[in-house]
Parts: C-alpha cells; structure tokens; sequence
C-alpha cells in the first residue's frame, strides 16, 4: 500500500510512456503497446488534466503459486481527482524479487465525475 501512495502521485503528475515505464518491471515493458501509452496520456490530459489528489486506497495483495513459481500481486482503488474531472483508478502491482513495480493503472471511465468548483476533495497520497 505504501509503494501505490508514493508512486502514483508521481505516476499520474507525469503520465508520459518515459515516466511510467520507469515504475514497471522489465517484463511488463515488453508487453507494452507504444500506442496503448500515448492514448493514456492523452485521456489524461484531454479529459482529466493535472493530477490533483487521491482518496484512501481500498484493496489488498495476495500470493499465488504455480509450476513456474511463486507470484506476490497486489491491485488497489482509489478515487483520483484532477483539475477537470475525478475517476476511479484500479492500480495493478506485482513483486519482484523485494521490490514491488506497477503493473498497471486503469480508469473506470463510467465513474468520470466533472471536478467541482474549488480546490480538489480528496486525501493527497
């Protein structure tokens, strides 16, 4: 939970494919479209603006063993606020070796609520 409430603050300030990609384990990259990173910045800056604050995050981590191994994956929500508009994120993370990485932020677009007049509500994370 720590590592969500530092890094995606970070993550959605910058929503670059470069400043992404640098919370992303190696083998998430891989399996990154180019163009699937450039629409995300762009519905960011287009539909919700400059990231503003989070509420408390809801969600937990959980162990999975396989033939090839041990997985430790964590997912999150949270409502994020921007300048424009609010939506709830679904943040993705999974360990590797002691280290957690993003794995992933999805919007709920259907909970896209306009930002209100005013400073955003919200707990800064």
């Amino acid at each position: 939970k720590s590592y969500v409430q530092t890094t995606l603050p970070r993550v959605l300030s910058d929503p670059t494919s470069d400043n992404i990609l640098r919370f992303m384990a190696a083998q998430d990259k891989e399996k990154i479209n180019p163009a699937t990173m450039t629409e995300f910045y762009t519905y960011v800056s287009l539909n919700l603006g400059k990231f503003q604050a989070c509420d408390d995050l809801q969600g937990s981590s959980w162990v999975t063993v396989s033939p090839s191994g041990e997985s430790i994956t964590a997912k999150y929500q949270t409502r994020c606020h921007f300048n424009k508009a609010s939506v709830v994120a679904t943040i993705s993370l999974r360990k590797i070796a002691e280290a957690w990485r993003l794995a992933g932020v999805f919007f709920d677009t259907g909970s896209l609520e306009p930002a209100k007049a005013g400073a955003a509500s919200g707990q800064r994370i």
